[in-house]
């Protein structure tokens, strides 16, 4: 069963208030983690079938070509690109423990402040500082799981979703705005089926055993505003891409921005490679090859990079599958298909 990380960890940052103890969340994170490993537990060959023929129909039922869901995600861009996807992708699941838990301490606070913008923008009131279960509970989905299994379930997951968000645009391309909602509708009924409503009984099982009526109901009032600002974030990215196949010309920063929204990029290129100093680790090959780029933008002289519509359309389907769009359709009576 797929949970959804940043549900659960956007979610509990909510708790750590004065009104409801760290304590209580952090058992709270340990009976969703508790639930998380259980659902892995169901992600049989069996089950992963009959949720991609469920999905399946819904693309064959509007005379749209089904998900290719272990096609490598990087395949369509130029080869220097592959390459150069493939290695970040490896540097960083091979950085040692030590240069994650740095980098992961600035991506907490960034993960605060993203929050606390989120809130200020609804009027609801911000938070204070992250759990400790929360804590444990990001680190080991950004390492992709604990264990060897743990992460080859992250792994297909990952590739999966990225390629169902292929075939839902390109079924947009292709049979247009009416054929993509019949789609989108008939998949959110699956997931439903297969995900949310499993997610919805765990959720409430945990909130009724580990927290109170005052956090419940903190709970409630954060799921509704993250809800709320992640749709915003899906049609800013979606915004920021159609800028890119605008501008065939723009530069590596437009696509950072993407990666790592409401940031600057030097100060993340600089704590990164802080991390790796700090840590006696040499500077990974990309994060050199960045800067590289960078600064052959910031001189303006030799080549540009080329966003062909192979390489942009690849930037979406990865970016889109990785926003958590989940959250929004967690215990609501009522799913929004047209969102």
């Amino acid at each position: 069963m797929k949970w959804t990380v940043c549900f659960l960890a956007l979610l509990a940052v909510a708790f750590g208030e004065e009104e409801c103890e760290n304590k209580k969340v952090d058992g709270f994170m340990e009976c969703m983690d508790g639930k998380l490993k259980k659902g892995f537990e169901k992600i049989t060959p069996k089950w992963v079938k009959e949720k991609q023929d469920a999905i399946d129909k819904c693309f064959a039922s509007n005379d749209c070509d089904k998900p290719d869901y272990d096609r490598d995600v990087f395949e369509d861009l130029p080869p220097n690109l592959q390459t150069v996807a493939r290695k970040m992708k490896s540097e960083w699941q091979s950085a040692p423990t030590s240069v994650k838990d740095c980098i992961f301490k600035d991506f907490k606070d960034m993960l605060k402040d993203n929050i606390n913008k989120c809130l200020n923008d609804q009027n609801v009131p911000e938070v204070k500082e992250v759990p400790e279960g929360v804590v444990k509970f990001i680190k080991k989905i950004m390492a992709g799981g604990e264990s060897p299994a743990e992460q080859k379930i992250f792994e297909t997951i990952f590739v999966a979703k990225a390629n169902v968000v292929k075939s839902l645009r390109q079924c947009y391309e292709s049979k247009g705005n009416e054929t993509l909602k019949k789609v989108w509708g008939c998949f959110q009924d699956v997931r439903k089926k297969y995900l949310f409503d499993q997610m919805c009984t765990d959720k409430k099982s945990c909130e009724k055993d580990k927290l109170d009526e005052t956090c419940s109901k903190r709970f409630k009032e954060i799921d509704d505003a993250c809800c709320n600002c992640d749709k915003e974030h899906i049609q800013d990215l979606e915004k920021q891409i159609e800028g890119l196949r605008a501008d065939p010309d723009a530069d590596i920063d437009a696509v950072m921005k993407i990666v790592c929204p409401n940031h600057d990029v030097d100060e993340i290129m600089t704590k990164v490679k802080a991390c790796y100093e700090q840590n006696k680790e040499p500077t990974p090959t990309t994060i050199k090859l960045i800067e590289v780029m960078r600064k052959v933008k910031s001189s303006g002289k030799g080549p540009k990079l080329q966003f062909n519509k192979a390489t942009i359309d690849t930037i979406h389907d990865v970016a889109l599958s990785m926003m958590d769009d989940e959250k929004c359709y967690v215990c609501k009576d009522n799913l929004n298909k047209d969102d």
